[in-house]
């Protein structure tokens, strides 16, 4: 690497030693799973924690958590059980609506 000249400053050298200090392959995967699965991982940022090219557009930005996770200072409301209902079908709650 040339200290003087146009090419200066230009190149480096970086030693990656993640590889080494990285456990079995398992405990890897198995941490890498519960990061996606809690959101400190996105699919890009493991991809790139192993070496691999990351996915394109985007796709692999995004970060994943469980659906029955949600803000418990604004609960999404529970759905109305007549709407779930198929057309035409009449339920004992509308029965008991009538009476």
């Amino acid at each position: 690497m040339p200290s003087t000249g146009r090419n200066s400053g230009r190149y480096f050298v970086r030693f990656d030693v993640r590889e080494r200090l990285r456990g079995d392959f398992q405990t890897t995967m198995q941490g890498y799973a519960l990061g996606k699965q809690w959101r400190w991982f996105n699919t890009n940022g493991i991809l790139e924690e192993i070496g691999k090219n990351p996915i394109p557009r985007r796709a692999g930005e995004r970060y994943w958590m469980p659906l029955n996770m949600q803000d418990a200072a604004a609960p999404t409301p529970p759905p109305d059980p007549l709407a779930q209902q198929p057309p035409g079908a009449i339920s004992v709650l509308q029965e008991d609506k009538k009476k």
